[in-house]
């Protein structure tokens, strides 16, 4: 294989001034140590570690998944390969076909949904198509006896198994039941008797199937958005994703069959675009740091929030968000062959990265499952604060951490209070100790607690287990110090005051030269108890319960189903009757649930220019092609050429970086 340092030799050796590009090109300059330091990195985990804090597109990473072709996921779920290699026309396909078969009915039952995306896919053999045909048959017939689909699934299986069928019969309506039986164990939380558009389904009645499924999915969607919705299962890493595979699912695979009576494809298509831009909203707009923000239900493991990471994944995905910290574990990686691209005022809304440092939102949403029916997270640029809107709450940090390798580890970096004790290894975290946060009451930046004996929880990317991990993931701030009851952190720009006693605790959260020009700063100005450095003071209403600050309430409450509000007092998302209205920067989307209709700025992302790179047009990519876009960089593009390969508007060091990958990958 070429190296780096050949192809430099031959710009060298070609009169090319390379010293100076690397003085006049500063990101050139650490592009070129990114390509050198993470060399040994899979081709997916070492795009994602080398576009770090930097926009990506879809098809930048989609692209960047289908050049991996497997090789990110060969030591944890190596049939997430298959997609590309569905692709890619991979010798391996029957293999990855026959792992997913292997995981038909583990995890959250995700592969009897994805299975039709395989089973649709050109490429697939025969033989494989004959596999998946068979599967679905036998899922029927466990339905038929009162099994598979209609018992033994919590929530978020249950929509995979529902969508997986109703998707196969619409492939194959001869083998649709026009007269099943509706049955399901007591007490199943999935499956129970419903309704949809006046069509009601009871137990121990005969139905239609296709209609019986099509109609509990759209009974699902209208679920998901009503004012008084309840799952401690949504925001939730491990489950989350689910419903939005569910959605995507449908919305691309969705299509006319002669079982359709009531609807059509395409406005299955437009109900599950809407729920999907809503998910995407859900878990989006609690997102910064690289991390999901909040305390998200009740449902939570120690390894979701430390090695393997999967609240990121399909932020990334969708949403560019967080990726140098996606794992190969969760979620289903057929989203990759999507047609789904989420509308630019919601890439707006979520990605925050372009925002001025002093920016905030406070995004609020309505759970009946949750704690007081509600949760709150503030959200900045560099960290995140809340969750429950009186109980489990979370400190999400930015951090830059890398390892001996200069990779990017910084995901999780977090901390809370509780009354539960403090473990060394991260693992001995059991439910419900991992569920963070007491009895508190938040305000903004600052949190206050009456709770008594609580300790300080911490978790980090490094230092999960051995004797004395714990005080090493407090000494891997950039700074801190203990001095009485008060503890002082620091890490980037994020600074932390907590004062801990017996009576409860109360914390503070500053971003430096905003808040603050210096931690020094802050402490002087730190009151605590429950008053604010600005002189804000919090309380709690005795007889609602309600978050006082100077004896007013602090938020309209009960929430609104979703709902958030920016730092100029800007409404980013209002809610009103089940309509919702996503605005920034000019665009406005309105998403009427009532009609399920969207008008507005809605509309899959705007594609990125592309740019040939054969930058100078003779019919190959070689080193030839670098020394003619280092000549463009040297002296700011005299022939025009176009060289923005990846597509983030700008011709850069950035893009001469992508060149020189793709030599050394051929």
């Amino acid at each position: 294989m070429i190296s780096v340092v050949i192809i430099l030799a031959v710009l060298l050796s070609s009169g090319v001034a390379f010293a100076g590009l690397l003085q006049e090109d500063r990101s050139f300059s650490q592009a070129a140590v990114n390509v050198a330091v993470s060399q040994e990195l899979p081709y997916y985990e070492r795009f994602m570690q080398e576009n770090y804090d930097k926009r990506t597109t879809f098809e930048q990473r989609k692209q960047a998944y289908l050049t991996d072709n497997g090789a990110y996921f060969v030591d944890d779920h190596y049939f997430q390969g298959l997609w590309a290699w569905l692709e890619n026309d991979d010798p391996r396909i029957s293999d990855g076909i026959q792992m997913l078969l292997d995981n038909w009915g583990s995890e959250t039952c995700v592969a009897m949904a994805a299975a039709m995306r395989a089973m649709q896919h050109p490429n697939t053999p025969a033989t494989d198509r004959e596999k998946i045909y068979q599967s679905y048959l036998q899922e029927i017939e466990f339905a038929k006896n009162g099994e598979g689909v209609f018992g033994g699934a919590n929530v978020n299986a249950g929509i995979q198994k529902v969508v997986g069928l109703y998707l196969f019969l619409q492939e194959f309506p001869e083998e649709n039941i026009p007269d099943i039986v509706y049955t399901y164990p007591e007490g199943d939380p999935t499956f129970k008797e419903f309704c949809y558009n006046s069509r009601c389904y009871q137990k121990g009645s005969r139905y239609d199937f296709f209609q019986l499924l099509e109609d509990y999915i759209q009974y699902r969607y209208d679920w998901y958005v009503k004012d008084d919705f309840g799952s401690n299962e949504f925001d939730v890493g491990a489950y989350m994703w689910t419903y939005v595979e569910a959605a995507v699912l449908v919305h691309d695979l969705v299509d006319e069959t002669p079982l359709r009576r009531y609807t059509t494809a395409e406005k299955m298509r437009a109900k599950s675009k809407m729920i999907i831009d809503f998910l995407l909203l859900d878990m989006g707009m609690e997102f910064s740091a690289n991390q999901w923000g909040g305390a998200k239900g009740a449902r939570e493991y120690y390894n979701y929030w430390t090695s393997k990471k999967d609240i990121t994944a399909q932020q990334c995905i969708f949403l560019g968000l967080g990726c140098a910290f996606s794992a190969p574990y969760k979620p289903y990686y057929d989203i990759y062959l999507s047609n789904y691209r989420a509308p630019d005022v919601i890439l707006d809304v979520t990605d925050i990265s372009d925002e001025p440092d002093a920016y905030w939102h406070q995004h609020m949403e309505y759970n009946a499952s949750a704690s007081r029916e509600g949760k709150a997270t503030f959200v900045t640029k560099f960290y995140n604060l809340g969750g429950g809107f009186d109980y489990s709450w979370v400190l999400n940090v930015k951090s830059d951490e890398v390892d001996g390798d200069g990779v990017h580890i910084g995901v999780p970096f977090r901390l809370w209070t509780r009354d539960t004790p403090i473990h060394d290894d991260v693992s001995e975290y059991v439910y419900p100790e991992m569920v963070p946060g007491g009895n508190h009451s938040q305000y903004r930046n600052a949190i206050f607690s009456k709770e008594s004996n609580q300790n300080l929880h911490m978790f980090t990317a490094l230092h999960q287990s051995g004797e004395g991990a714990y005080e090493q993931r407090l000494q891997q701030w950039d700074y801190y110090t203990q001095e009485g009851n008060r503890y002082f952190f620091q890490e980037g720009r994020t600074m932390v005051i907590l004062e801990l006693d017996d009576g409860g605790a109360f914390l503070e959260v500053a971003v430096q030269g905003v808040d603050y020009p210096d931690m020094e700063a802050f402490k002087q100005a730190f009151v605590g108890g429950t008053t604010t450095s600005r002189g804000d003071v919090l309380s709690k209403s005795g007889s609602t319960g309600e978050v006082l600050v100077n004896g007013q309430p602090a938020y309209d409450y009960p929430f609104d189903r979703l709902e958030t509000m920016d730092y100029q007092g800007n409404y980013i998302i209002e809610w009103d009757q089940k309509v919702m209205t996503v605005s920034k920067h000019g665009r406005t989307c309105t998403y009427d649930f009532n009609v399920w209709t969207y008008q507005g700025d809605c509309g899959a992302a705007s594609p990125p220019p592309t740019c040939d790179f054969d930058i100078n047009g003779d019919g190959a990519v070689n080193v030839l092609d670098v020394q003619e876009m280092v000549n463009a960089l040297l002296h700011d593009n005299p022939k025009g050429l176009c060289i923005d390969l990846d597509g983030d508007g700008a011709g850069d060091g950035q893009d001469l970086q992508t060149l020189v990958e793709l030599i050394l990958e051929n």
